[in-house]
């Protein structure tokens, strides 16, 4: 029991560091790009955050237009970081911990317009090709829109050592780490 309490304390601990280290990463990529708080998403079409679409900010600091993923029955608000939203896996929101790992969690940060993106299961090719399929498919976007998106892929040392310090990117885009 505690060897699971102190895994998921560190699961929790490598995800808010990687959290973190986007902020800055985005923050100091490109200050001319504005961080927009949640109820400021760009809309299509719209004037709130119930319209069916909503804009992604891109790498380059563009724009795509996707459903209003938010809204889905499988994204969850975190109740802690406000802005927050786990995209289908999370861990359970109430403290407990988990039965299973799940094989990876989306995080999506409304303010930067980030998704973090964390492996927790081996072999970590399975798990980001699960959540690359998954992603891209709740926002119906191609590979290469996808490669454009702001966002981190990171594994926890405690399932892979070798591969924890790095951002390993979508498989499919330029600049992954092959694994």
């Amino acid at each position: 029991m505690k060897k699971i309490i102190i895994t998921l304390a560190i699961a929790v601990s490598v995800i808010l560091v990687a959290f973190i280290f986007s902020l800055f990463r985005n923050s100091e990529a490109d200050p001319a790009v504005p961080i927009q708080p949640v109820d400021q998403f760009p809309i299509v079409g719209g004037g709130s955050n119930t319209s069916d679409t909503v804009g992604l900010g891109t790498s380059d600091g563009g724009t795509i237009s996707v459903s209003n993923f938010i809204t889905d029955a499988d994204v969850v608000a975190d109740p802690v970081n406000s802005g927050h939203y786990y995209l289908g896996n999370h861990f359970p929101l109430d403290g407990s911990t988990p039965e299973h790992m799940p094989p990876y969690v989306i995080d999506y940060i409304a303010s930067s317009r980030h998704f973090n993106i964390g492996l927790f299961s081996e072999p970590i090719r399975d798990a980001r090709r699960a959540a690359e399929v998954y992603l891209m498919q709740k926002l119906d976007i191609p590979q290469e829109q996808m490669c454009e998106l702001q966002y981190t892929v990171s594994v926890p040392g405690f399932v892979n050592e070798a591969y924890s310090s790095i951002d390993l990117r979508f498989s499919f885009c330029p600049g992954s780490t092959p694994l």
